[in-house]
């Protein structure tokens, strides 16, 4: 092992060359097998993941506030009435979907994952279109609550 540099600040360069030389010097052969230190590569972020997911999770998370508060204070409206058939199921669907996620890991239960999110994508757009039938057809989301706590 050498000694350092006194003049590795001036110039950076002698010192990647040094980490570079120690990363291949890393292979070690024990006998046929060769396991070499890949070093590791960029990947490119996926818009639908990570940060971006808690985002929309907390986006359909905060609108629900004002929602459901302006028809509890103004009763029953059409287009407060779809925004709720749509953000509602949209939050739940986020949720259970972080559920399948933790509990149904892909690299563990692929079979079982893959048709977990499938069913919870059928049933969201079945809920979607059931509460745009009952908003448009029937009395409303609204409308239905308040009958029913009154019953």
């Amino acid at each position: 092992m050498e000694p350092p540099h006194h003049d590795v600040k001036k110039h950076p360069q002698k010192q990647l060359a040094k980490t570079e030389k120690k990363d291949e010097a890393a292979v070690q052969t024990d006998g046929p097998k060769e396991v070499a230190k890949d070093k590791p590569k960029w990947v490119a972020p996926n818009y639908l993941d990570g940060s971006f997911h808690w985002s929309y999770e907390r986006a359909a998370s905060v609108a629900l506030i004002p929602l459901i508060s302006t028809q509890l204070i103004y009763g029953p409206h059409l287009v407060l009435d779809g925004l709720l058939g749509l953000v509602l199921p949209l939050h739940l669907h986020i949720g259970f979907e972080a559920c399948i996620t933790d509990y149904l890991p892909k690299r563990k239960f692929p079979r079982a994952h893959k048709y977990a999110s499938w069913g919870l994508k059928a049933t969201s757009a079945a809920v979607i279109w059931g509460c745009f039938e009952f908003n448009t057809n029937d009395v409303g989301l609204t409308e239905f609550i308040q009958r029913t706590w009154t019953a």
